[in-house]
């Protein structure tokens, strides 16, 4: 695929909704810009991933999302600083196991 290299001012709301997008795709923000491009004037194609789970569906090999899964496509990406914080004070699982079972 032949490719372009163009500078476009954004306001700034749209940058940071466009990131936020990315992160939630876990791919690039030139990624995610071209793709909603594409698909905002019709022209998107489908994505791997959705190409694969169209097929999974189709072939009854996965199920609709649940709650849990349609939980954490919606979820914000953390970074790593952002889940230490989280779970600053939080005892490590082997002890809440260890506790639960009165082992300790």
């Amino acid at each position: 695929m032949e490719t372009v290299k163009l500078t476009v001012r954004l306001p700034l709301s749209l940058h940071r909704a466009l990131q936020a997008q990315a992160r939630r795709r876990r791919q690039s923000l030139n990624q995610t810009l071209v793709e909603e491009l594409a698909r905002a004037i019709g022209m998107a194609p489908e994505s791997d991933a959705a190409f694969i789970d169209r097929v999974l569906r189709e072939q009854g090999l996965r199920a609709e999302a649940g709650p849990v899964e349609t939980y954490l496509r919606d979820a914000p990406a953390l970074t790593a600083a952002e889940v230490r914080r989280l779970l600053n004070g939080v005892p490590p699982l082997s002890e809440v196991v260890i506790a639960e079972r009165g082992e300790l």
